[in-house]
């Protein structure tokens, strides 16, 4: 890998989509900060006895054919069929605070897409969410949050 990939913003991701054991001193330290941010915020939250959900939201190139623009800018390069999971990331946060719930958005929008063959989720250019996914993730909260 070119040294100079290193220091745009698709590198991060990447190394986040590998095992925590592949993980470099940096990302682990920024990784095990971010931890006691969560856990911050579950001390917070059970003070008010209620519970904490932390939900993984992915990036667009976690899925093949979506932000099919952005993601071949020179901050990512990542080809249209290439997908950058967040799935270790939220393994060594689940691993690492039992007591948090955390949820894969990644999991499930890419069981939605899967009995979709033309949704776009994310726009092609700057990787936000469509309209079509926000209606989704609505629909999916509302029940969450009603059951």
């Amino acid at each position: 890998m070119h040294t100079q990939y290193k220091n745009t913003l698709g590198y991060d991701y990447l190394v986040y989509s590998k095992l925590p054991i592949c993980w470099s001193k940096k990302h682990k330290i920024a990784a095990k900060e971010a931890l006691q941010e969560i856990v911050g915020l579950h001390d917070l939250v059970k003070k008010l006895n209620s519970d904490l959900t932390v939900y993984m939201i992915p990036p667009g190139w976690s899925f093949p054919i979506q932000n099919i623009n952005g993601r071949k800018s020179e901050d990512y390069n990542f080809g249209d069929n290439i997908v950058v999971t967040t799935e270790p990331l939220l393994n060594f946060f689940t691993k690492s605070l039992p007591s948090v719930k955390f949820v894969s958005l990644e999991s499930l929008i890419f069981n939605w897409l899967k009995n979709c063959d033309e949704c776009e989720y994310y726009f092609p250019d700057d990787g936000h969410w469509t309209p079509k996914l926000h209606y989704k993730l609505s629909e999916y909260f509302n029940k969450s949050f009603t059951e």
